[in-house]
């Protein structure tokens, strides 16, 4: 009987360096499937464990995206049913579908692209929401920290994080169409 040739596994320097250029897509892709979760974190590790764990199963020259997304999406799922949350917006398995082919479909660009645009942006937002946005994400304040820190509500701050993100996310993709234009 002739051996069947299959290829190797990929090897764990590989793997992680797959699985650490795709965080960003990962966790956008949380965010949409769970709005307003503070646990986004906490299923993006769980999924992170998952596909460590299952590694091994990857088959080099497929879609690390799209088994990755899938991951995800099987770990939010999961997530939501051991907390029994009726209140959480659930996707429809179509709708998180139709996501995953999107994500799929977005060109493959390097995490460290983006951060000269973010920088870019976090330069042209106002001191206040500057020092809010650094605040709770690179100092890894909670809101209620930040809500003593700059005298307002975590309820206020959070609907204003809101708007900054999305201002932000506009920023970075007009500066990265433009360079993507122009290059």
């Amino acid at each position: 009987m002739p051996e069947s040739i299959q290829s190797s596994p990929p090897s764990d320097p590989e793997f992680v360096t797959n699985l650490t250029e795709h965080q960003e897509i990962l966790h956008a892709f949380l965010i949409s499937l769970l709005p307003g979760s503070s646990e986004v974190d906490d299923i993006l590790q769980r999924a992170n464990l998952v596909l460590w764990e299952k590694r091994i199963r990857f088959e080099p020259g497929t879609s690390f995206k799209s088994w990755a997304l899938s991951v995800a999406y099987w770990e939010a799922r999961a997530w939501m049913t051991e907390r029994k949350r009726g209140d959480w917006l659930v996707v429809d398995d179509s709708l998180a579908q139709n996501l995953i082919r999107h994500i799929e479909s977005q060109p493959e660009r390097s995490a460290n692209a983006s951060v000269p645009a973010l920088k870019a942006c976090l330069g042209k937002l106002r001191d206040s929401d500057r020092l809010l946005v650094l605040s709770h994400h690179q100092q890894e304040k909670s809101l209620a920290e930040c809500g003593r820190i700059f005298d307002r509500s975590p309820e206020s701050l959070s609907v204003s994080l809101v708007r900054i993100r999305a201002a932000l996310r506009r920023c970075i993709k007009s500066l990265l169409a433009v360079e993507e234009a122009t290059s």
